[in-house]
């Protein structure tokens, strides 16, 4: 584009630089552009040329919300779930921690059965089946035991020579492991097939032909054993418990990925709420109070605590100027990444709640 000044009103036109001639828009009179005044205008940036440019906004002001004085104790649960700045940061995380990818799990519908039961728990996103015990193999692996029962009372009863003084005592025997054998192989109750629905708000269990829908605040128990090559888990719903490993099935670790973190996000306020009030809150082995972290073996202030951590095999309580770690096994943890969370908010904000 180039800058002609009209001759007759000397108006400022913007023209190709192509063309021989151009009307005034002012006059409408033809202007040659070989005799006018030319200037040429710095071109547009093509990049910017159809662009607008975006409204200016005002400053953005941070406004700095109440801070608590260290000094001054928490004088409510409410006080102190909505000002502690731990308590958020666990909040948030749990909030925002991304979930496992569930497309690789398998799954398929509840039956109608327990529909009723699932009603609360939400839409299904896996669900898995763990083997019971076929009534066939518990007798084909104590009938001979309580056969070998059988066989020595006969042996006995045939060869046995009058003032034989031990008699009394291996019929006795002879007896009780017949009659183990028998309990074993036809009264002994068995382990029924499990099958697990994992949902957005619950989990249902199937055992036999009874359903049980819990929701994540209701589960009692979830462990995990991870001491050997492949871990094992231990979930309990309504005082019945699943145990199970992943086995050749690796689809199973999202799976409990996801329970873990929906277990944790669930009951960290509630648990959190328990010990603030004054209550001691057990995890298997281990228990959490206002006062401090209890194990087996050991007892430590929140005071005296640095920090507590983990890794596959054991929990560790980390004292301040104490060389030697206290320690737990991880498989007898309940709740092992819920421990952790509250943990960390009793040992920083022990000053407010002591």
């Amino acid at each position: 584009m180039q800058a002609v000044l009209c001759p007759h009103c000397n108006e400022t036109l913007s023209v190709p630089n192509d063309l021989a001639q151009a009307h005034c828009v002012r006059c409408g009179r033809v202007v040659p552009l070989g005799e006018s005044h030319v200037t040429a205008e710095p071109p547009i940036p093509t990049s910017f040329a159809f662009q607008e440019q975006p409204p200016e906004r005002p400053p953005t002001v941070l406004l700095a919300g109440p801070r608590h004085d260290p000094s001054v104790r928490y004088a409510s649960w409410e006080e102190f779930r909505s000002n502690s700045p731990v308590v958020q940061h666990h909040l948030a995380q749990f909030a925002t921690r991304p979930l496992p990818d569930m497309r690789a799990a398998d799954w398929f519908p509840i039956p109608d059965a327990a529909l009723l039961n699932a009603e609360a728990l939400g839409r299904p996103v896996a669900s898995f089946t763990l083997p019971g015990e076929s009534p066939w193999f518990g007798i084909g692996l104590v009938l001979p035991v309580c056969g070998v029962g059988l066989g020595t009372l006969c042996a006995i009863a045939l060869i046995a020579e009058p003032g034989f003084n031990e008699l009394p005592a291996m019929a006795f025997f002879s007896i009780l492991l017949a009659g183990l054998g028998t309990w074993l192989a036809f009264f002994r109750p068995l382990r029924l097939p499990v099958t697990l629905w994992v949902c957005e708000n619950g989990i249902l269990r199937q055992s036999g032909k009874q359903f049980h829908g819990c929701l994540w605040d209701e589960v009692s128990d979830f462990q995990v054993d991870q001491q050997y090559r492949l871990p094992r888990f231990r979930i309990r719903i309504r005082d019945q418990d699943a145990e199970f490993g992943t086995g050749r099935n690796p689809a199973i670790l999202p799976i409990m990925e996801y329970i873990e973190t929906k277990l944790s996000a669930a009951q960290f306020l509630p648990e959190l709420k328990h010990i603030f009030e004054g209550e001691c809150v057990a995890f298997g082995q281990v228990a959490l109070d206002r006062a401090g972290f209890r194990g087996l073996r050991f007892f430590a202030y929140w005071s005296e605590i640095e920090r507590v951590v983990s890794d596959p095999e054991f929990m560790f309580v980390i004292r301040r100027g104490q060389a030697d770690w206290d320690k737990v096994r991880y498989g007898e943890v309940s709740f092992p990444a819920l421990v952790l969370a509250i943990s960390h908010v009793m040992i920083e904000e022990e000053k407010h709640l002591s």
